[in-house]
């Protein structure tokens, strides 16, 4: 008759894929390609299901008076390896009884069902952390504004509330002394690094260059030097050409800031979470206004070739090197 496909099923999801002999816990399923010296292959079953009370009348711990169906069923088999199937058939099964093996297959499986329920309740609090960290961030980094405050990062005289300004330091140290749990999220801990610099370096260079608002006490501007001198044209130029090369630097690191937080929203959304900020989406930037008094809407996102990198974000000696072959 033999085992069902379902009763098999069974034994092998309960037992874990693991021998239930005590104190074994050998795995019964094993990649070829860990014994071939080619290093590839299909997998390989070592696992053996064992009757508990004998299949025939002849084996060991055999009990005639037990029908063939009940003999062959989940119930009446254990999983174990060569080696213990061997163990416990040895003598025809005198070393060990029918009750003492219902034993080891029980306490094998309630201990397969622990360290699942506490791998699941690790693996919840991990995703929790995770979640909450994700959070922080949104709230620290403004996500759900990013348009908003950027556009004004973006304009020919890139200002900021004071009150996001007063956040910009704080946050960037608190994302240099965050981090990931290892293993299945290296690419999320990449993103994260990834934006950590980009923000680490538009915040210092704010922080650096601007200065509380002339007009507006309730905001902080690039600092305009070249409006606070005596009439002397040569100084005038340089300290105007200065605030020139400012303004490209802090678009160019808003630019790609916001690339940053786009790729930081895919990663999260490939590795952890498909539905994340769903609603929402990506973010977005507006540039403007132009000459022509005109708006620009634009996603920022990197290019294959800056994915190639280890972080795609380029770092800031590139960003001022490539504004100043450009100017």
């Amino acid at each position: 008759m033999g085992l069902s496909a379902k009763d098999r099923k069974t034994l092998w999801v309960r037992s874990g894929n693991e021998c239930a002999f005590p104190e074994c816990r050998r795995k019964l399923i094993a990649d070829i390609g860990a014994y071939s010296v080619e290093g590839k292959g299909d997998s390989v079953t070592l696992g053996e299901e064992a009757h508990i009370v004998a299949e025939n009348d002849s084996g060991p711990r055999a009990d005639p008076s037990m029908p063939q169906s009940e003999r062959d069923s989940y119930s009446n088999m254990i999983l174990l390896c060569e080696e213990h199937h061997k163990v416990i058939d040895a003598a025809n099964g005198k070393f060990f009884s029918v009750e003492q093996l219902y034993m080891f297959k029980a306490e094998h499986e309630e201990d397969v069902l622990r360290r699942i329920d506490r791998n699941s309740m690790e693996r919840q609090a991990k995703d929790g952390k995770i979640t909450g960290l994700l959070a922080e961030w949104e709230r620290k980094v403004l996500v759900d504004d990013w348009d908003a405050w950027t556009s004004w990062l973006l304009s020919p005289h890139p200002r900021m509330h004071k009150e996001h300004f007063g956040q910009l330091i704080p946050s960037a140290v608190w994302m240099k002394s965050r981090f990931f749990p290892p293993g299945e999220y290296k690419q999320l801990v990449r993103a994260f690094k990834n934006f950590s610099m980009v923000w680490g370096d538009l915040t210092q260079f704010l922080d650096r260059n601007f200065k509380l608002a002339r007009s507006d006490p309730d905001a902080f501007e690039l600092h305009p030097k070249y409006k606070e001198i005596p009439w002397d044209p040569p100084l005038y130029d340089k300290l105007g050409r200065e605030f020139e090369f400012n303004c490209d630097v802090i678009h160019d690191l808003t630019m790609q800031a916001t690339a940053a937080a786009n790729f930081l929203l895919a990663c999260v959304r490939e590795t952890f979470d498909p539905v994340y900020r769903f609603e929402s989406g990506f973010v977005t930037v507006t540039r403007g206004p132009d000459e022509m008094l005109r708006f620009q809407h634009y996603r920022p996102e990197y290019a294959s070739e800056d994915l190639a990198r280890e972080f795609p974000y380029c770092g800031m000696d590139e960003v001022v090197k490539r504004i100043r072959e450009s100017g």
